[in-house]
């Protein structure tokens, strides 16, 4: 693979990590990265969809793709990813932390868990991503990152 981490980039090529990419937005954004020939990181939690997707967006673009099927819902997850990337020495130029998820029902008749699990992907994936990828590889290239929130504020009555 060609996303070396080197602090002397001479590849034009940019490379994004995508969250959530194997549906909605989060395949548009692939579809936008890799349309002006940057390569991937994509993450989502079904290995099968992101294969596939690896496949079809190398094919099509002409670019590199590196898949990390993970649940960011569960603990230290993005660090798992961080981690992942740095042992394979690929470098992060934009995060598109796209992955999210709403209140599934009303807020008095959900469970702890499910806010919790909420909470970890919506909130502390992103906080982690910031401060693991960005913090550490701010030194390389200037970053840009996105978040996509969607909060469900209708679910949220008494």
């Amino acid at each position: 693979m060609n996303f070396k981490n080197n602090k002397y980039r001479k590849e034009t090529k940019s490379t994004a990590l995508i969250t959530g990419a194997t549906g909605g937005l989060g395949q548009e954004f692939v579809k936008l990265h890799a349309g002006r020939k940057g390569d991937l990181v994509l993450v989502a939690r079904e290995q099968e969809a992101l294969t596939k997707l690896k496949e079809n967006v190398e094919k099509e673009y002409s670019v590199e793709a590196y898949t990390i099927a993970v649940d960011l819902s569960q603990a230290y997850a993005a660090e798992r990813i961080y981690n992942e990337l740095k042992g394979k020495d690929i470098a992060v130029d934009y995060l598109l932390n796209n992955a999210d998820f709403g209140g599934q029902g009303d807020f008095f008749t959900r469970t702890m868990e499910q806010d919790l699990s909420m909470i970890a992907v919506n909130v502390v994936s992103g906080l982690t991503f910031v401060q693991c990828i960005f913090m550490s590889m701010a030194p390389l290239l200037p970053r840009k990152m996105i978040f996509k929130s969607v909060y469900d504020m209708q679910n949220i009555k008494k």
